[in-house]
């Protein structure tokens, strides 16, 4: 019975894996040319709890060598937290700007 249970197990997990890399196995990666440069510009306002996920997935497609570009949060009024996380992120994640609203001064 246990057997039968480890054998099952590893089958779904077999499977599992198989379908994981075939999905990103069939991402085609974008080709840019010499004077070609791509980035990505996520304009974020307000709260925006998501963010974290969205620029994880975005980087790993970097890694992946699908998407050749640079990954940019704009400040479009988020707030402190989300502020505080695009930051961190811009930080730690290879890839990642953070592009901060200007004020104007004549406001």
């Amino acid at each position: 019975m246990i057997g039968k249970l480890s054998a099952a197990a590893l089958t779904l997990l077999g499977v599992w894996l198989l379908c994981r890399g075939a999905r990103c196995a069939l991402l085609t990666p974008l080709r840019l040319g010499g004077h070609i440069r791509l980035s990505v510009l996520l304009r974020v306002d307000g709260e925006a709890p998501e963010l974290k996920e969205t620029v994880d997935t975005l980087a790993f497609l970097r890694w992946k060598g699908v998407l050749p570009g640079e990954i940019v949060l704009r400040d479009d009024g988020m707030d402190e937290r989300t502020r505080l996380q695009a930051e961190k992120l811009a930080g730690e994640v290879r890839g990642v700007k953070l592009w901060k609203r200007e004020t104007s001064s004549n406001s």
